[in-house]
């Protein structure tokens, strides 16, 4: 039990040395001061924030003009897909698929009276 109880001992002194360095380690960082603002020339800061507005609209045009092409491919594909499927059934079962390129009647294609 004596034992026991050092061991307890030495474990207690180990936490309260872990929780004195935590401790230490978290305000530490806090001692080092930034860097000051006014080391900064508003002018310079001025063009990055230009800079930086001018990135972010670009970027963002950029990055709708992608998603409307990837949505409009995305559709393609399926469309094809689906297209394909219906001209299968279409042949299996004997029938013409409505709208094919035999049977498009348009309005320039109605015969003149003369």
């Amino acid at each position: 039990e004596g034992k026991k109880n050092s061991e307890i001992a030495a474990l207690k002194a180990e936490i309260q040395q872990l929780k004195t360095s935590s401790a230490l380690a978290t305000t530490s960082p806090a001692a080092v001061p930034a860097a000051p603002l006014a080391a900064v020339p508003f002018s310079e800061m001025e063009a990055k924030l230009a800079s930086y507005q001018a990135f972010m609209a670009e970027y963002i045009v950029n990055a709708q003009t992608q998603k409307l092409l990837a949505v409009k491919e995305a559709e393609l594909k399926a469309e094809k897909k689906f297209q394909e499927r219906l001209e299968k059934l279409f042949a299996a079962s004997g029938m013409a698929l409505p709208g094919s390129v035999g049977e498009v009647v348009t309005a320039d294609a109605a015969p003149a009276v003369v």
